[in-house]
């Protein structure tokens, strides 16, 4: 599946955008440069305003969009959590955003997997960058065949930093819990 909407594209544009801001690479480990709260967590950049996009698809309305969601598209579902996640139309919400997120990517929707693998890359709002889970959900979109090169590399570079902040034990359990999802969602019916 492919992200068709401009709403998606964009938030994505904007999230790759600014995660190349946020996040320095130093001898492999990653940590935030800017844009961080008292608290020392990145905030999610807000992405530009559906209306900027000319392409009918992203002229629906986040209601509209949670209408598609509700019903199962991943694509959907997948920027109905954007707009929780960026406060984009609605009181930002990362929880919900989260949820909406997880649904898709936990799918097979691989854009779900990438903002979600960008998402604890770095950390977001409260919560702090978890390697273990931006490893895993980067896994999944680097395998994907239905994301950008340019996301793909990215995907694997979050994959590498994750390697050097897990222990061999943690590394090893999450990669075996992304093979056993990738077996899973390989063998389930379409």
């Amino acid at each position: 599946m492919e992200c068709l909407s401009r709403v998606c594209r964009l938030a994505v544009t904007v999230f790759l955008l600014v995660l190349a801001a946020v996040i320095v690479v130093d001898g492999g480990a990653w940590r935030t440069a800017a844009l961080a709260t008292p608290e020392g967590t990145p905030e999610v950049q807000p992405a530009p305003p559906a209306e900027a996009a000319s392409a009918p698809a992203a002229e629906l309305s986040f209601f509209q969009w949670m209408e598609k969601a509700q019903a199962g598209d991943l694509e959907a579902q997948c920027n109905v959590g954007v707009f929780y996640v960026n406060g984009q139309g609605v009181p930002r919400d990362y929880p919900e955003g989260l949820a909406w997120l997880y649904r898709a990517g936990n799918a097979g929707f691989s854009h779900a997997q990438f903002l979600l693998a960008g998402l604890y890359s770095q950390g977001f709002g409260t919560t702090p960058s978890d390697p273990f889970r931006s490893w895993f959900w980067a896994a999944l979109a680097a395998s994907s065949q239905d994301i950008p090169d340019q996301d793909r590399q990215l995907a694997v570079k979050m994959m590498a930093a994750g390697e050097k902040e897990l222990s061999a034990q943690h590394l090893a359990s999450v990669q075996k819990m992304a093979k056993d999802w990738s077996l899973g969602r390989a063998a389930a019916p379409r």
